[in-house]
């Protein structure tokens, strides 16, 4: 599904971060593994990814560390912002009203 940012993590979801937040994790071993599959019910797009990249901590061989990539739902100003990099998006309708993403 999409990511909508309105979202908000309930009270389960935010203990279950605070628990994971608040254990000791080693950085693993170099080499390949089975990563996941994390349990993010109740929890909002930004706590899951905290809680998975508070648990997967070392990088890959490329040096570079895991990230999270929320797909935002669609008509909301995060998902326009994501699909057009930042660029401003100007719409006119017929009256001329513009509208701007």
């Amino acid at each position: 599904g999409h990511y909508d940012p309105t979202v908000r993590s309930t009270e389960f979801g935010k203990r279950k971060l605070e628990r994971e937040l608040g254990t000791d994790r080693e950085v693993a071993e170099r080499g390949r593994r089975r990563l996941g599959p994390w349990d993010c019910a109740g929890m909002s797009g930004i706590d899951c990814c905290l809680m998975i990249k508070h648990e997967i901590r070392d990088v890959d061989e490329n040096h570079h560390g895991i990230q999270c990539y929320l797909d935002y739902k669609t008509g909301t100003r995060k998902y326009y912002e994501q699909q057009y990099n930042g660029r401003v998006r100007i719409f006119a309708d017929e009256n001329g009203k513009t509208s701007i993403f």
